[in-house]
């Protein structure tokens, strides 16, 4: 093929060419941050090569992608324009507080960070305004959001932290816990293109897929509501879930089960409990947020015990159903299921 052949303007980049602007990429990322002037300079030349690069008159560029690619990226870097995950891209929104799976990313704010690179998503790793965060298919995710407000990511989701106090669900489902507090730290508005949620101290359950959202309350209550020429808005309480689609004008309401298939996927994603030292009365109160059931004495005259009962030994790796498996026999605590009722029937010696 000749080098001014039309078709050769369309060639798209081989491994090798990828793998050599990879190299300038990490290069650049060495150098600090230039002057604004600096950075006024390089947009300029960027834009300028750009031009002439995709102008059909310039045959010359046709066989050089490579030297195209790597100018523009060396440019925009050294203009400021790539941001990293780490850099400027704004305050810190959450920290990521667990991670089960290899398969998460977060990739940085701004088009031009979330194309060019996406770090794996890790514990201890802080979330900043603007940025992408993903799960594989069977990677769940617990983060921080304020202190008084936890966030878990399904796996298969897709979100962004638009700010400190909202994030836009993509797809898949997230599960909003702010236990009781009711302050402007556990204040949390998740967005999505059907409508958006609003809740006052609960726990809830978000899912988004190709044609609606849908909100299961465990705890509190929550608000669904949609703005436009025809606003609609729902408001919904514990055992109730929400409903909302494209091309609905009405939000259907519907009864809904605490525990079961649908939270089921919490399990391998508990809230962290330290055992060591607490008091039995405690971690059944964390049992029963965890998995929505109830617990409930066979004699009630022995639920005051529960509070003088210490526990020692650390349940973390365990659902909560094995955590209780696991310290029922340390107490000679005997434990029963009602699964159709979601109670648990505990008694103490």
């Amino acid at each position: 093929m000749n080098e001014g052949s039309p078709d050769n303007l369309e060639r798209p980049l081989t491994d090798h060419d990828e793998a050599a602007v990879g190299r300038v990429v990490r290069l650049a990322r060495r150098y600090p941050a230039p002057s604004p002037q600096r950075r006024q300079a390089a947009f300029e030349r960027v834009q300028a090569e750009w031009r002439e690069a995709t102008a059909p008159r310039q045959r010359r560029w046709a066989t050089r992608p490579v030297a195209i690619a790597a100018s523009v990226v060396v440019a925009l870097l050294a203009a400021g324009l790539f941001v990293a995950r780490g850099g400027a891209g704004g305050p810190t929104v959450a920290n990521v507080e667990a991670v089960s799976g290899s398969e998460g990313t977060v990739a940085g704010a701004g088009w031009l960070a979330r194309v060019t690179r996406a770090d794996e998503l890790q514990a201890g790793a802080a979330l900043q305004a603007g940025e992408l965060v993903a799960t594989g298919a069977q990677t769940v995710a617990r983060l921080r959001v304020g202190p008084s407000l936890e966030l878990r990511v399904a796996g298969g989701s897709q979100l962004r932290f638009d700010a400190a106090d909202r994030l836009t669900l993509l797809r898949g489902q997230v599960y909003v816990d702010s236990g009781a507090a009711t302050g402007a730290s556990s204040r949390l508005v998740v967005s999505t293109v059907h409508g958006d949620v609003q809740h006052v101290g609960t726990r809830y359950l978000a899912r988004v897929d190709g044609a609606s959202l849908e909100v299961a309350v465990r705890e509190g209550r929550v608000r669904v509501e949609r703005a436009g020429r025809a606003p609609i808005a729902a408001e919904a309480v514990a055992g109730e879930s929400l409903q909302i689609g494209d091309a609905s004008q009405t939000i259907a309401r519907r009864k809904v089960a605490l525990h079961g298939d649908a939270w089921a996927w919490l399990a391998a994603m508990p809230a962290a409990f330290d055992v060591e030292g607490a008091t039995l009365d405690r971690f059944l109160a964390w049992y029963e947020a965890e998995t929505g059931r109830s617990v409930v004495f066979t004699d009630e005259a022995r639920r005051d015990r529960a509070a003088s009962i210490t526990l020692r030994g650390r349940i973390a790796g365990l659902t909560p159903d094995q955590a209780l498996a696991a310290i029922a026999p340390t107490v000679e605590m005997q434990v029963a299921r009602d699964a159709p009722a979601g109670e648990v029937r505990v008694a103490l010696p």
